[in-house]
């Protein structure tokens, strides 16, 4: 096999891999995708016991994916990810806390995901998922938990900018019940975080039987969503709580709306125009000076 050439290559190559990869192998597979920086400086009986699986399981990891063993994976990865990490060096003393409250190391943790951002999602993939949302019908946004909270988000943002988008509700019996307004032309920008909610899976296999096409927001490229959406767009949520931080999710919202509205100017403007006049007419805002 050939060296991969780019770090969208090389993870293309591992999530074609990994629904067939047995269990044990898979995991090996998330943690790889989710550290790709740390890879290269990792040994084999290392990178075993932080990922807790046998040595053999990642020898034959690496053989599933296509390499002779992990020193050939190691060598490709370290060729790849070697360029970015150096010129990152001096930017990791910004992200360092300025001191041990909570406070600082809570905004450490969220700017260290918000920077991974730029690494994480690949450039065509972020353009197509926002090609995809500017070219629908109709925009549905769902999420359960937090994820409910960042698809009303996303509905505010992508109205502001003259798209049609509808925040479907999480308090029918069954939100597949929403499933029928949903058209060919439509498509579903769906939010799924740890713990992972069957109901969302169900809701974006059904776009897919119906050619609805599903831009996805996860922490993983393969969360169980990943498999039935167009595009996955993976986001950072470490914590120093339980709970996924939302910072780079929220950030990543922003670059949508603003790639759509550069992207088509005209239309952007004639929506906050409206938008505008609405607001200046409506007695109910208060009018700033």
């Amino acid at each position: 096999m050939e060296d991969m050439t780019s770090e969208a290559q090389f993870k293309e190559l591992v999530l074609n891999a990994f629904k067939d990869l047995p269990q044990q192998q898979q995991q090996v597979a998330d943690f790889l995708l989710d550290h790709l920086d740390e890879i290269p400086f990792l040994t084999v009986p290392t990178l075993a016991k932080r990922v807790g699986v046998s040595e053999a399981t990642i020898v034959r990891f690496a053989q599933r994916v296509g390499y002779d063993g992990f020193s050939g994976l190691k060598t490709n990865l370290t060729t790849l990810v070697r360029d970015r990490v150096t010129a990152q060096t001096s930017i990791e003393d910004v992200f360092k806390p300025n001191g041990k409250d909570n406070l600082s190391l809570v905004v450490q943790k969220e700017l260290a995901n918000i920077q991974d951002l730029s690494k994480d999602i690949d450039l065509e993939t972020f353009e197509g998922a926002a090609n995809t949302l500017f070219a629908s019908d109709h925009i549905f946004t769902f999420g359960f938990g937090i994820s409910a909270h960042l698809s009303s988000l996303a509905t505010y943002l992508l109205t502001q900018i003259g798209l049609r988008a509808t925040t479907l509700s999480t308090r029918f019996s069954s939100p597949m019940e929403q499933m029928v307004i949903l058209r060919e032309n439509d498509v579903m920008l769906v939010f799924s975080f740890p713990p992972f909610s069957r109901g969302t899976i169900k809701m974006v296999e059904d776009a897919k039987q119906r050619g609805i096409k599903v831009v996805a927001v996860s922490d993983r490229l393969t969360a169980p969503i990943s498999a039935h959406a167009d595009y996955t767009l993976q986001v950072r949520t470490h914590n120093k709580m339980f709970t996924n931080a939302i910072g780079a999710a929220v950030t990543l919202l922003n670059a949508l709306a603003t790639e759509i509205a550069i992207k088509h100017g005209d239309h952007a403007v004639k929506a906050v125009a409206k938008i505008n006049r609405i607001l200046a007419e409506d007695e109910g805002v208060l009018k700033s000076d």
